[in-house]
């Protein structure tokens, strides 16, 4: 009975590493799995679906943050989008990623005269277990839209001389 069950028990794990070794292989090139998650997470804070869009987490975001939090980050959201004069002023984007782990994406602008707003989101796999024999759905993981001053020109202006801070 013992052989049995140790047999049994190598042959299950060799079929769950395979399923998530399939998984790994088929996610190539620019995070296929990833886009259609997060077009309908924004889709869904800028509709203010927020509970279709709490649904989209993962299990330790919600650890993290609740549903009303969500939905004072989707107001944050929307207005950052929504802005007027949005093509002006200074902004960037940059991402990172395990391809099959993990995303994580940033972007900002600058929405006034010295206020930079940033959206940053991850996104990832849920929680796995021995026991599912397919790889967790991804879900978005983190989501934040912070604000904060631009940095001021490190270069003094024409004539004047180097301060503090310059």
């Amino acid at each position: 009975m013992p052989v049995a069950l140790s047999l049994g028990a190598f042959w299950y794990y060799q079929e769950w590493a395979d399923a998530r070794n399939k998984a790994r292989a088929a996610n190539t090139g620019p995070y296929p799995e990833y886009a259609p998650v997060r077009r309908a997470f924004y889709a869904d804070l800028l509709a203010g679906r927020i509970d279709e869009a709490y649904a989209s987490t993962t299990a330790d975001f919600k650890t993290r943050i609740s549903r009303e939090r969500l939905a004072e980050l989707a107001r944050k959201y929307a207005a950052y989008v929504n802005r007027p004069e949005r093509d002006r002023g200074a902004s960037g984007a940059g991402s990172s990623g395990g391809m099959y782990d993990f995303l994580s994406e940033y972007e900002y602008a600058e929405v006034a005269r010295g206020q930079i707003v940033q959206v940053g989101l991850t996104i990832r796999r849920d929680r796995d277990s021995i026991f599912r024999r397919s790889p967790p759905p991804v879900k978005v993981d983190d989501f934040d839209v912070t604000g904060r001053g631009a940095p001021g020109d490190p270069w003094p202006g024409f004539g004047q001389p180097a301060g503090p801070g310059r």
